[in-house]
């Protein structure tokens, strides 16, 4: 749907009535989905190809290119003490519906300061 509708490049497109043109403005209708819809043999159940971590996660080393524009090794953060924390300052105030989409690290960074 999402593919022919950005086709048609209107969201009232339907593909089961609607034509588009050709480039010579001939029209034409688009072809019904093939395909399987599932796996035919399954899906893997991961029996065989994970690996659990060591007990010993200090013998894990994780390597970044310092020139790396997408990738970069963070500080953990500090154990926490227990305590709830209070006196935040608001970073993003939403109303209305609101899902994780709308907040995403796509859309804005957002950081807590404690």
């Amino acid at each position: 749907m999402v593919v022919a509708m950005t086709l048609a490049g209107t969201l009232n497109f339907n593909p089961l009535t609607d034509t588009l043109k050709d480039k010579d403005g001939n029209d034409f209708k688009l072809k019904a989905p093939t395909g399987d819809g599932l796996p035919a043999n399954g899906y893997d159940p991961g029996m065989e190809t994970y690996q659990a971590p060591p007990e010993d996660r200090k013998s894990v080393s994780v390597a970044v290119s310092p020139t790396s524009d997408r990738l970069q090794l963070l500080e953990p953060f500090k154990a926490w003490d227990g305590k709830d924390a209070t006196d935040l300052p608001i970073l993003i105030k939403a109303q209305g519906k609101t899902t994780t989409d709308h907040i995403s690290s796509k859309h804005c960074l957002v950081y807590f300061i404690v």
